[in-house]
């Protein structure tokens, strides 16, 4: 958590006039804190720019998830806004790494090609923590069998040897997912391209039937 606290009177002050004074540096990190959603529509002019070299990216639309609760009709529009909306990000994202990639919104297996090539930008990245909750709400499950199916290509051989090419480290592990199929093989997969692996959630998943871990982990 970030504070900021100002001396003298509280109405003395402008806080666009504040910001001005910080560089960029601690800007972008103040930006680390927030949602993408927050962090690109209450900033100056200035700070604009800015937010595209955040390391942190948190996709979090809780507003627009809760109106396809109250109206489900709106599901596929709401979706396909969304996943415009996580695209644009990523064309414009230009910092060489990122620590946290989040997804929460109510996707299944219609999208699967957007959130595959979600989770190819985020590992090309060297990402840190990847979470993707496509939970339809927080209290409930989805229907399993419309679940986005994690792509065991993703740890291909041939895959992490062009992750590597961007970083020193191997790519990282999804740290939590929520009703996400993973197959014991895939399972398997991601166990061996990250023994460092500390910890792993996995939600509402049914094609888990008998996973067995092969590779010593940390």
């Amino acid at each position: 958590m970030v504070y900021i606290f100002f001396k003298g009177d509280q109405h003395d002050y402008n806080p666009k006039e504040v910001g001005s004074t910080m560089s960029d540096d601690i800007i972008i990190r103040m930006l680390s804190y927030l949602t993408i959603k927050k962090a690109t529509s209450h900033l100056s002019k200035r700070w604009r720019h800015l937010w595209c070299r955040t390391v942190h990216l948190d996709f979090e639309d809780n507003e627009r998830r809760e109106k396809i609760l109250l109206q489900p009709k709106l599901r596929l529009t709401a979706r396909n806004r969304y996943i415009n909306w996580v695209n644009r990000v990523m064309c414009h994202h230009n910092s060489p790494m990122i620590e946290d990639f989040l997804v929460s919104f109510n996707l299944d297996k219609q999208s699967k090609g957007a959130i595959t090539k979600w989770i190819e930008f985020a590992m090309s990245k060297n990402v840190q923590n990847l979470e993707l909750n496509l939970m339809e709400d927080e209290d409930g499950f989805n229907d399993d069998g419309r679940n986005f199916v994690f792509p065991i290509k993703i740890y291909n051989k041939k895959t992490r040897l062009s992750f590597r090419q961007h970083s020193m480290n191997a790519p990282d592990m999804p740290s939590i997912l929520k009703c996400v199929n993973v197959n014991d093989e895939t399972i398997g997969e991601m166990m061996k391209s990250c023994p460092v692996l500390e910890h792993l959630h996995i939600y509402n998943s049914c094609h888990m039937v008998n996973v067995a871990i092969k590779v010593r982990l940390r």
